[in-house]
């Protein structure tokens, strides 16, 4: 008599899992009179490009609101891969919601809960040394957060959507092509899309994080 061979089938880890998305688009009804709303056509596009993915659309217009939404999803122990946070912001805070205008430190520990690994802000100025140093030091998870350093309209942030996609689908963004990738959205739109790692972070002294936040004003004023 032969025994049979059980076989078990361990639980997907996070990495081999499909990828999860979470949009937060913050203060939707100033956003849309704005004609800045995008969170709704990246939630369809992305649910349509990559069906396998998990993907969640928050729009909210006061704190409470969100505050709603991000707390049904932590007592789910919801987790992201990639969060696309659209909104109102500057160098030191983002408008959460209608007057509530946060510093990126509170905004780090809303998203905590989630544990993203990179994070995407279609902001103004969010893609700045202080808004990420803010993020890194409040989420553990963290690897990436990509942004632009100035003032942006939705045409100088397409680059951000196509990067939504390749991160959701697993495509791990390369230096050279990203780099090609920014010269085109700078030449087409204007727009400028910077990429901050951890390590990017650690390896920066005060000198040189002096000197970028000096390039950034810059940047700022040329591009007003």
């Amino acid at each position: 008599m032969t025994k049979r061979k059980l076989t078990t089938t361990a639980p997907r880890t996070r990495s081999h899992a499909p990828k999860s998305l979470l949009i937060v688009e913050c203060d939707s009804e100033k956003l849309a009179r704005d004609g800045l709303s995008l969170a709704r056509e990246v939630f369809e596009e992305a649910r349509l490009l990559i069906p396998t993915a998990k993907c969640d659309l928050v729009q909210a217009t006061t704190e409470s609101q969100l505050l709603a939404e991000f707390g049904r999803r932590a007592t789910k122990n919801a987790r992201y891969d990639v969060v696309l946070l659209a909104g109102h912001s500057n160098a030191d805070s983002l408008a959460l919601a209608r007057n509530a205008i946060r510093p990126w430190s509170v905004v780090a520990r809303w998203l905590c809960p989630f544990h993203p690994r990179r994070v995407l802000l279609a902001a103004c100025q969010a893609g700045r040394r202080v808004p990420s140093a803010a993020l890194f030091n409040g989420i553990d998870s963290l690897q990436e957060v990509y942004g632009t350093p100035v003032l942006a309209t939705q045409a100088q942030l397409a680059l951000l959507k196509v990067l939504v996609y390749c991160l959701l689908a697993g495509v791990k963004v390369q230096r050279e092509p990203l780099r090609f990738a920014q010269i085109a959205n700078f030449a087409l739109t204007g727009g400028l899309v910077f990429r901050q790692t951890r390590a990017d972070l650690r390896s920066h002294g005060r000198a040189e994080a002096a000197a970028w936040t000096t390039l950034e004003d810059v940047l700022t004023a040329l591009t007003r």
